[in-house]
């Protein structure tokens, strides 16, 4: 889902509703959304259901990567951003 397609349901919402997120699709596990929830901007690589996150904040060795290869990996993966529960 794109940024612009979560406020665009978003503002369909009465604005005095609270958000709360589930762990699944089931319904388990509901928590509240805290205000703080957005997370760094990071890269990412998707294999199936498996996501793996590099935050764009991290510096090479952070991300366990030589210099090359992560100014190559900031400009090809794609990006996304993080919400935390």
């Amino acid at each position: 889902m794109k940024v612009k397609d979560l406020i665009k349901q978003l503002q369909e919402q009465d604005p005095e509703l609270e958000i709360f997120i589930s762990s699944d699709p089931e319904g388990n596990n509901i928590q509240e959304i805290p205000e703080s929830c957005l997370g760094e901007v990071s890269i990412y690589q998707q294999d199936g259901r498996d996501i793996e996150t590099w935050s764009l904040d991290w510096g090479a060795d952070d991300a366990c990567q030589d210099e090359k290869e992560w100014e190559e990996m900031k400009k090809t993966y794609p990006k996304g951003i993080i919400l935390y529960p």
